[in-house]
């Protein structure tokens, strides 16, 4: 089965019609070819029902638990004035589905989760990288299976880094290149917390970032020290 990230088909097509003053009409036609796009790259031959599609919904428990910074608080308020019937075409033509109180990403990794992650996640949102699967990236037009080491690993460096994508602070002065030599041949979660946890203040900085951080795996899920 393919996960794919509506999401991001979403916005990328209502920024792409307003950058390029298209219609509404002419946005639709462009989903449409994305789908096939995508779809046909996972040798699906342009059959959908080996598809599911998601989209966050109104509201996400990470708004509530963010204190250090605001959870995406400096992303622009103003949205693309097609997103909507971009969203809702999605929904309408595509089935896909909204999230309640978490993230599409969360939905996705759920499903992976449910089905033994025996799928595929379609997205270019590199914070799946967290979850053990095949993933493509329709950017790269590439496939890529994460183990449940990688994933793990990627995670406790984000741990470190931080997302500046999503507003999430992680480690001062910690970049990729030093996350990389703190981790530096481990390979157990255990061993990953331990390390990681040596370079916070505080545990509960700690775990507020996991929390912001990790896609979860069952519903209602937060993360907590292993």
């Amino acid at each position: 089965m393919i996960l794919i990230d509506g999401d991001i088909i979403a916005y990328r097509h209502a920024y792409s019609a307003e950058s390029r003053d298209l219609s509404e009409a002419d946005m639709k036609v462009n989903i449409d070819e994305m789908v096939d796009y995508v779809a046909g790259r996972n040798a699906f031959g342009g059959d959908l029902s080996g598809c599911k599609f998601f989209l966050t919904g109104k509201t996400n428990f990470r708004n509530d638990i963010a204190t250090i910074k605001p959870y995406k608080g400096h992303r622009k308020k103003e949205k693309p004035p097609l997103l909507s019937a971009a969203r809702e075409y999605l929904a309408e033509e595509y089935d896909a589905t909204y999230s309640d109180n978490q993230e599409a990403d969360d939905d996705i990794a759920i499903m992976a989760a449910s089905l033994d992650y025996k799928c595929t996640i379609a997205s270019i949102d590199k914070d799946f990288l967290q979850v053990p699967c095949r993933h493509y990236n329709w950017n790269k037009d590439s496939h890529v299976q994460v183990t449940h080491d990688e994933g793990m690993y990627f995670f406790y460096t984000q741990m470190l880094t931080g997302d500046t994508a999503d507003n999430i602070r992680g480690v001062p002065k910690i970049g990729p290149k030093k996350a990389e030599k703190i981790l530096d041949g481990i390979t157990d979660e255990l061993g990953l917390y331990e390390a990681v946890s040596e370079m916070y203040d505080s545990i509960e900085e700690m775990v507020e970032n996991g929390r912001l951080l990790w896609l979860r795996r069952y519903e209602g899920e937060m993360w907590g020290v292993p």
